[in-house]
């Protein structure tokens, strides 16, 4: 769901980020509450809202428009991709 999140964001869908963001956001704190412990929980509840918080803060209606091709938001995933492919198991 991150994934559609950021093709979302990439793409200029804010309600779409925003939804998959939410969504993707609800299912990882439902997984910590099932199987997390307290203090693992505490930690992962702040992974997992920060960046749901920033995509629904960051995209309102008083936002100026993004004045970069939507190339550029690809390139730090492509780079976590490419260091995945190439890091050693």
């Amino acid at each position: 769901m991150r994934l559609v999140a950021v093709l979302g964001v990439a793409f200029r869908r804010a309600r779409l980020a925003k939804v998959t963001a939410a969504l993707g956001g609800a299912w990882s704190l439902s997984l910590v509450n099932i199987h997390g412990s307290y203090l693992m929980g505490a930690s992962s509840v702040l992974l997992v809202a920060v960046p749901v918080l920033a995509a629904l803060v960051g995209f309102h209606g008083d936002a100026p428009p993004a004045r970069r091709p939507w190339w550029v938001a690809l390139l730090p995933l492509t780079a976590v991709a490419m260091l995945a492919w190439a890091a050693p198991c």
